[in-house]
């Protein structure tokens, strides 16, 4: 198969956001009252949007919906005046996708992060690169629900089997193995390589040089 445009993750696989989304949350919580993180523990809770981080922050006893709407609303305004403290693109992310455009290749950004910060964050740290650019519109949406996935492969003009999915996590894979794409899995990011693997990745890469090389 000969692949003409890659989807992108965008935390954990495009840019590093994680110090940021941890100092923000943590924020939040010694506000509330509640204990606050290690960095590293967050790389376990991100992946589903920030309402699912705010849950898996809070202890199990204070998982109440009105705790958690709380929490998430606290987040949401904090991290949206934050976001971009710390958060940078990946080691060799820019030179990857430099390439990937000279090549004439269609990009695209899916995140489970909200639209507007998607938007936002891209705007900023990788402008030009991608032909669209789409974040969490409504909880329904949110990958591993491959529907904007494939909404994307439309307006691309491609066939999912055209696309490589490329991602740092297990949603990523489900998601791209749910809409029929090609699932790529980065060292980088968020997970394991077990936890890749075992969500459908065809293929694992330690560095983003080498998703240039599989092209």
């Amino acid at each position: 198969m000969s692949y003409k445009g890659l989807l992108f993750d965008l935390d954990g696989t495009l840019i590093d956001t994680i110090a940021d989304l941890s100092d923000s949350m943590n924020h939040v919580l010694t506000g509330l009252g509640f204990p606050p993180h290690h960095e590293t523990e967050y790389k376990s809770f991100v992946g589903s949007g920030i309402r699912n981080l705010a849950r898996l922050a809070l202890p199990e006893t204070a998982r109440d919906e009105a705790t958690i709407e709380s929490c998430y609303r606290r987040m949401v305004e904090h991290y949206s005046r934050n976001s971009l403290n710390k958060t940078k693109p990946y080691e060799g992310i820019e030179e990857l996708l430099d390439t990937l455009k000279a090549r004439g290749l269609s990009m695209s950004v899916l995140s489970n992060k909200a639209d507007a910060e998607t938007q936002r964050i891209i705007a900023a740290l990788l402008p030009g690169y991608f032909d669209l650019v789409i974040g969490m519109r409504s909880e329904e949406l949110k990958k591993p629900n491959p529907a904007m996935a494939l909404q994307i492969a439309d307006s691309m003009k491609l066939r999912p089997e055209e696309i490589v999915y490329v991602g740092d996590s297990d949603i990523d894979m489900l998601t791209a193995c749910n809409a029929g794409m090609y699932a790529v899995g980065v060292l980088w990011g968020f997970r394991s390589r077990e936890q890749l693997v075992q969500a459908g990745a065809a293929t694992i890469v330690n560095h983003p040089a080498e998703i240039a090389l599989l092209l």
